[in-house]
Order: C-alpha cells, then structure tokens, then sequence
C-alpha cells in the first residue's frame, strides 16, 4: 500500500482545477510549470502514484488524457 502525501493531493488539485478552467487535461508539462518541478520524471512518477492510489487514469501514448476517478487521494 502506498503512502499518500501532501503532493499527490497538490497535483491532482491541480489537475482538477486546470481541467475545469481550460475544459482539458494539463499535460505533463503544464504540471510541472505548476508544481515547479525541475524534471518530466518527477511529474511522472507523481501521475503513476496517482493512477496506483486510483485517483486517476489516463490512455498511455494520448497527450492530455488525464481523467480524474476521485478528488481527494485520502479518500
């Protein structure tokens, strides 16, 4: 079982909001311009997470795919 912290809920916070403010998915660069994270690997170790914890899914090789399945990763 994974160890949710104070940044997985960051992140998809994020993805929420620029999701309803933009009517699409940020991409992985959009996040980590947001977070400010220095590196793409970073970002997408936090979205792997996301998807293990279940809080979202995407479609491997679909740019902006990024659906949220719940709000809160302490849910």
């Amino acid at each position: 079982m994974l160890h949710t912290t104070m940044n997985d809920q960051k992140v998809l916070s994020h993805i929420i909001k620029f999701t309803k403010e933009n009517g699409f998915s940020p991409s992985c660069r959009d996040l980590m311009k947001a977070m400010k994270y220095q590196s793409p690997q970073t970002i997408t170790k936090r979205l792997e997470r996301l998807k293990v914890l279940g809080a979202i899914k995407s479609t491997k090789g679909i740019p902006r795919s990024i659906v949220v399945l719940k709000t809160s990763v302490w849910s």
